[in-house]
């Protein structure tokens, strides 16, 4: 399943072209079931490669169980993930307009490049 971006102000993509994509940490929704993700664009299950912690800018660390593509995700401010540890599965969403597009270095040169 491919992801949903709006292309970056002033990038050209190709079609069939690899692309790389960012999202603002804070633009990710958290959710511990599928339940908790309907209605996103984008969406993705993965496990919690490491918990980052900086007071209100605490992330997760969560490796994409598909692509094996690492994403950062800030941690709500409402405790509901204050127990969160790292080998957690963990669902993520986010809609296309909070995701910008930009054309991929070399694929050759990436080792998380997917087909």
């Amino acid at each position: 399943m491919p992801f949903l971006a709006v292309a970056a102000e002033g990038q050209i993509l190709t079609v069939g072209g690899h692309t790389e994509i960012f999202v603002r940490p804070e633009s990710v929704h958290l959710s511990r079931g599928n339940n908790g993700i309907e209605g996103y664009d984008n969406a993705l299950s993965g496990r919690v490669d490491n918990v980052l912690f900086n007071g209100a800018n605490s992330a997760v660390l969560v490796r994409d169980q598909r692509t094996g593509g690492e994403i950062m995700v800030a941690l709500p401010q409402t405790g509901e993930f204050a127990d969160v540890a790292k080998g957690q599965d963990l669902h993520l969403a986010w809609n296309a307009d909070q995701a910008k597009c930009f054309p991929a270095p070399n694929a050759g040169d990436r080792p998380e490049t997917m087909p």
